[in-house]
């Protein structure tokens, strides 16, 4: 589980996550570790936070960072991507890696927007809304 604070503001934004790590076993079991982790990453125009499987959302940040210019419609790609390598590796259907999240900010010149890359049904895509 992942508490995360998100409050948009006029011309900017404040964003807090705790930083616990969980993630999830071949055999279903939620493993709660000991080791603190950062689960807020930086990229060139802003932030990226989210709630689900630790490995999901770290992959997910990792690959879309490699990119040469990351663009926030290139999120929901990444995040499909990685779930899809998490299942290959732990099975599908498990809860924690079917409903990871992404929030992240981007800037520009006309201030910080937050935004939600998600999906409400297995048979659904993930979006991005800001």
């Amino acid at each position: 589980m992942t508490f995360i604070v998100a409050i948009q503001l006029n011309d900017s934004i404040i964003v807090a996550s705790d930083n616990k790590k969980v993630s999830q076993q071949k055999n279903g079991i939620i493993k709660f570790s000991t080791e603190k982790i950062l689960k807020m990453h930086s990229w060139q125009n802003g932030i990226i936070t989210g709630s689900g499987e630790y490995r999901v959302i770290s992959r997910a940040v990792k690959l879309f960072k490699n990119l040469p210019t990351p663009s926030i419609e290139d999120l929901p790609n990444y995040l499909l991507i990685s779930r899809i390598i998490r299942e290959s590796e732990i099975g599908n259907g498990l809860y924690q890696v079917e409903n990871s999240k992404l929030l992240c900010s981007s800037s520009n010149d006309k201030g910080a927007q937050l935004y939600k890359i998600e999906k409400f049904s297995p048979q659904q895509d993930y979006f991005s809304t800001p």
